[in-house]
This record gives C-alpha cells, structure tokens and sequence, in this order.
C-alpha cells in the first residue's frame, strides 16, 4: 500500500473538517475507529487497512485512490492481493 498522509491531511482541511469530525463520520459508517488511529493514519505512522480508506473516501467524499494511488478499485468486501515481482522470479 502506498498511503499517502498529507493527501489525506489535504483532502481533510479541503472538506474544512476536523480529526474528531472525521472519527465521528467514520463511526457513522460503522467503522469505529479510534482518534488515536486517524491521528496516526494523519502522521504517516500506520496507513489504514483496505476497509478503512474506502470508509474514509465516502466520509470526504473521494476516491480511496486519492489517498492511495495503488488502491484497488474493487467491490466492498473482496480482497486485494498486490504483489511485487522481478526479473529473477
């Protein structure tokens, strides 16, 4: 996954919501998470899983791929499966 944290931070201030804004939308949704999470999804430390950028994108009102260019555009529920491969395998 190549989360990116300022994509978030930006599309964040854009929608002109805070961090506790955001844990509530996202609770909405029946994603609970925690403001210790989102802080940490913000600071780069932890991306968030498959589930909860999709959750994220319907809160701020984008595309998971806008925080994650090489998110995989797929139904809720299915599994993404990324591989890195060379030449030598």
């Amino acid at each position: 996954m190549a989360f990116k944290a300022e994509l978030l931070k930006k599309k964040l201030k854009e929608e002109g919501k805070t961090r506790d804004e955001l844990v509530a939308d996202l609770k909405k949704q029946g994603c609970p998470r925690h403001k210790r999470t989102v802080s940490r999804w913000l600071a780069g430390d932890n991306p968030p899983k498959s589930k909860d950028l999709e959750a994220l994108a319907r809160a701020l009102h984008c595309k998971p791929q806008d925080f994650d260019p090489f998110f995989a555009d797929m139904g809720l529920g299915e599994v993404s499966i990324q591989a890195h491969v060379s030449a030598a395998s």
